[in-house]
């Protein structure tokens, strides 16, 4: 014995069943976490981007905020000044005191 095919009406109605789930469902867990660093030596800046799907590490990028030329055998002292991160749900965090690791301001955050 077969079954009836399913009339329009119904296939309309299973649409929007499974548009509503879809719509429902949450988002892919992920967070991103960025930790901006500074060389008090040189005054260069950098910001570290990590990025997290599944609660796994997904991956990492660096780019420089501010450079300044440096001599061939300088190492950066790396201190990290302010970092905060993003999760899936829009929430975020962060803490960030804007200065160098000498106690000098990176830059001053603009007042309304």
């Amino acid at each position: 014995m077969r079954l009836a095919r399913p009339t329009k009406i119904e296939w309309l109605v299973i649409g929007v069943m499974l548009a509503v789930l879809v719509a429902l469902m949450p988002p892919t867990p992920h967070h991103r976490e960025t930790r901006l660093e500074s060389c008090h030596l040189c005054g260069n800046c950098r910001r570290i981007v990590r990025e997290f799907r599944w609660w796994r590490f997904s991956s990492e990028t660096t780019e420089p905020v501010e450079t300044f030329t440096v001599d061939e055998d300088h190492e950066h002292d790396w201190w990290q000044y302010a970092s905060y991160y993003i999760s899936y749900n829009m929430k975020s965090a962060g803490g960030a005191p804007y200065r160098y690791q000498d106690g000098r301001n990176t830059w001053t955050p603009s007042t309304p």
